[in-house]
């Protein structure tokens, strides 16, 4: 592990990381855009961005590499802004993005097993109102929106699954084994 990268430092900022670098490049964006949402409305991360001199050497310094996109979620415009901005911060409150972001991750997994509970294919829309509610609202405003997910599939007609198959197809990802959060990657949401 890169002990140099500033999320390597605490388990639960690299914990969140990883769950971000493993979504599908779609996913990544909308969830990376609500996070920097998060960090402007909590910690003003665009303006510590823009007053790089009271950041300290070492952050400076890595805002500039960052600016280089040699990294792969660089590639990414969402995905660069959210970890910039996570790496601007605090160390208190990146840990405390960091359980943001695993907490839309897991309100990410119960959409889609919804989805899959009935039969039905994940949206981009679908994920990006989620992920407006969270950030916008917070965790319950989440679940009244997945309640409401679930009334429209009973709406339309559709039945639950009773068994959903244990074993994961091949063209589908886990993301952490803790939260057994699955995408496909075959399809695009």
């Amino acid at each position: 592990m890169n002990k140099y990268r500033f999320y390597d430092r605490d388990v639960n900022v690299s914990r969140a990381v990883e769950l971000l670098l493993v979504l599908p490049f779609d996913l990544q964006s909308i969830i990376a855009d609500g996070i920097a949402f998060i960090a402007e409305q909590e910690f003003r991360a665009n303006e510590l961005l823009r007053e790089l001199k009271s950041l300290g050497t070492e952050k400076v310094l890595a805002v500039y590499k960052s600016k280089q996109r040699k990294r792969d979620y660089d590639k990414n415009p969402a995905m660069h802004k959210a970890i910039n901005y996570l790496m601007v911060l605090s160390d208190d409150n990146r840990l405390w993005m960091a359980k943001k972001i695993v907490g839309l991750v897991a309100h990410l997994k119960e959409y889609l097993q919804t989805c899959r509970l009935y039969s039905m294919s994940p949206t981009q829309q679908g994920v990006g109102s989620l992920t407006r509610a969270y950030t916008h609202q917070g965790a319950e405003e989440v679940k009244l929106y997945l309640k409401a997910v679930e009334a429209e599939f009973i709406r339309q007609g559709l039945r639950k699954i009773h068994a959903v198959s244990a074993a994961a197809p091949l063209d589908e990802i886990i993301l952490e084994q803790d939260i057994g959060l699955r995408i496909k990657i075959e399809r695009s949401l």
